[in-house]
This record gives structure tokens, C-alpha cells and sequence, in this order.
């Protein structure tokens, strides 16, 4: 007999925590630890009938992104340094800083190979292998009017000055004047 209650105390307070977790899970806690610990196996079953109150991820991010699109809009551009939607008026672009309307310097490379992979393209090996120092430096390449002939070269001796700690301006001034 004493078993017989105990196991089904047991049963109910696993009832009881599986609908409060359920319930929290589609943002109701409180209503699946009431239904769980009222109703039961009845309980959880209605908990989980139930509609969420949250939005899926998916839906969040289809909302995020058909608030914050520009793709077409009156007032924005692309920027030809990196590609991202900036203002109309801007002058230089806020994420690259290439001037607005100027096509100064080789176009960036868009794609990135995963890391440790060799690639054939020099200035794509250099991203590889610097990272964030070789596009702080192709930032500050790309506002120069002249390019020297071996741009690999150069590049590679900015990359190098700037993880020595010098500013990545002067290090392009600096590799291209001797390349």
C-alpha cells in the first residue's frame, strides 16, 4: 500500500516537472506546473496542445531582416570596397572606409577559403594567413591611387609591420614607397 502512493507520488511530481518544463519551453511555466500538478497525464497532454507564445528563430531572424533591408531602396547604395548597403550621401563608406563613388584600388576579394587551406591567389593567402591584420591593412591600400606592381609583396611587409604594432597606414605608406 505505502509503495503503491509513493510511486504514485512520484509519478505525479515527474508529471508534474516534465509539463512545467514543457510549458516554460512555449513561454507558459506556470500555467504547465498548474495543469500538471491539477490534471496529470491529462494536463501535460492539454500543455502540449498548446500554441507557443514565442516565435521561432526562423521567424525572428525573416522579421529582422525584412525590417532592416535596404536592397533597393530610395537613399542607399552599395559601397565598391565590401559590398554592404550604405547611405546614398555617404561619403566614405562606415564598414571599409573606401571613398563613396571612387573605385580606388583592386576590388576585395569576396570569398574566403576556411582556414589552413592553401590557396593559389597570393592577396587570398595573405587574408589566411594574417586575418583582421590584413584587412585593416587592405583598408588602408585601398584608399592609395597607385598600387605597386608586386601587391602581394607589399601587402605582406604591411601585414608584418602592423603585427610588429605600427599603424596600418603608415605601414602601407611605407611597404609601397619600397616595393
Amino acid at each position: 500500500m505505502v509503495l503503491l502512493v509513493v510511486g504514485s507520488l512520484c509519478f505525479t511530481a515527474l508529471i508534474t516537472y516534465v509539463s512545467f518544463d514543457v510549458g516554460r519551453s512555449k513561454g507558459m511555466g506556470a500555467l504547465g506546473l498548474m495543469l500538471g500538478l491539477c490534471f496529470s497525464v491529462v494536463g501535460f497532454l492539454i500543455i502540449l496542445a498548446m500554441p507557443s507564445r514565442y516565435l521561432t528563430r526562423a521567424e525572428v531572424y525573416d522579421a529582422m531582416v525584412a525590417a532592416t533591408s535596404t536592397e533597393g531602396a530610395p537613399g542607399w547604395t552599395r559601397c565598391d570596397g565590401c559590398g554592404r548597403q550604405v547611405a546614398a550621401r555617404a561619403t566614405e563608406c562606415p564598414y571599409c572606409a573606401a571613398v563613396m563613388g571612387a573605385n580606388v584600388g583592386p576590388a576585395m576579394p569576396r570569398t574566403r577559403p576556411a582556414r589552413g587551406k592553401v590557396t593559389s591567389d597570393p592577396i587570398e593567402q595573405l587574408r589566411l594567413e594574417f586575418g583582421n591584420i590584413f584587412e585593416q591593412v587592405w583598408r588602408a591600400a585601398s584608399l592609395r591611387p597607385q598600387w605597386p606592381v608586386e601587391q602581394a609583396a607589399a601587402l605582406r611587409a604591411a601585414c608584418i609591420d602592423v603585427q610588429g604594432g605600427e599603424d596600418p597606414a603608415v605601414a602601407v605608406e611605407r611597404s609601397f614607397a619600397t616595393a
